[in-house]
């Protein structure tokens, strides 16, 4: 059903907003695999980061364990489901910092 609207989609946006869909970024999935947007995976109940997002985060944190890095990772960590992730960041945080 929704690759059939394609064509009328692509019309629309053609004649009305005079814009363009690029041919080879048309991604039909489940729901269920989660809606990937500005560094986090958006499901219908929760939020998760990213794993790229996730795995740069925790090599900026071991690169250079700074203050206002770990802060910002903080209040990022706070608009998702990452407790445990708020968990692994504050640990590697502090046995940084004791060195």
């Amino acid at each position: 059903f929704l690759q059939g609207l394609i064509p009328q989609i692509h019309a629309y946006l053609h004649d009305t907003l005079r814009l363009e869909l690029h041919p080879k970024k048309i991604v039909i999935k489940p729901i269920s695999s989660g809606m990937d947007y500005l560094g986090w995976v958006h499901f219908s109940h929760h939020n998760t980061l990213r794993k790229t997002t996730k795995e740069r985060m925790f090599r900026n944190m071991t690169d250079t364990p700074v203050s206002d890095t770990f802060q910002s990772y903080l209040g990022l960590l706070a608009h998702g489901n990452t407790h445990k992730l708020k968990q692994e960041l504050q640990n590697i945080y502090w046995l940084l910092s004791e060195k």
